[in-house]
């Protein structure tokens, strides 16, 4: 595996994370990313049941992430089974820096999250996500807004409508509004809100 960037500033140490399929994770540690303008060479071993990889794994390095196509792919599928947090949220950023720098569609990001972001548990994330994906539907073709946009608000309403309570509503009511696509949508919205169901104690 090869590690290059254009600005080295200091030699790092960093964390490799390894997933298999049922997203069993192996650590590999330290991986170190030498301070030279040429490619680190790093020898880890990738058997036949790992679908991606995750370098600077715990954020210690300082590091512009990329992942590759199958790892692209695994992800999409499977980043809401991860159980560390810090993990998903870090795989959700350097997602839509790979947006923000063209390295996969708009269309890769709202595919993320449709399939991810109803299992997702933490408020910070959630809000952050929500805010990237009104950002990235302005990315579409104007023709597939209304569709994209639709799909997200049906996402959202059955995560609002949901009875698991580890699920922060407040975060997604907060911007639902940014995904109404029809009057039904609105009605629902509204409907919602009026409802007072996720008013907090005082």
């Amino acid at each position: 595996m090869g590690l290059r960037g254009n600005n080295r500033l200091r030699k790092q140490k960093i964390s490799v994370c390894l997933f298999e399929q049922d997203g069993t994770q192996h650590i590999v540690t330290p991986v170190i990313v030498n301070d030279l303008e040429a490619i680190s060479v790093v020898e880890i071993p990738l058997g036949p049941n790992i679908k991606a990889v995750y370098l600077n794994y715990g954020s210690h390095g300082y590091a512009k992430v990329r992942f590759d196509s199958q790892s692209v792919d695994w992800f999409i599928e499977n980043l809401g089974t991860i159980k560390d947090a810090v993990t998903r949220g870090a795989i959700w950023r350097y997602f839509w820096m790979l947006v923000q720098d063209r390295q996969i569609t708009s269309y890769k990001y709202l595919e993320l999250a449709k399939r991810n972001l109803a299992l997702e548990t933490v408020e910070q994330i959630i809000s952050v996500v929500l805010m990237h994906l009104s950002a990235a539907i302005g990315y579409l073709p104007i023709e597939s807004i209304k569709e994209k946009r639709s799909e997200l608000f049906e996402t959202l309403y059955k995560m609002i409508q949901s009875e698991n309570e580890n699920i922060p509503k407040d975060a997604i009511v907060d911007q639902l509004f940014g995904f109404v696509s029809n009057d039904e949508h609105l009605n629902l919205s509204l409907a919602w809100v009026h409802s007072g169901a996720i008013m907090k104690d005082e």
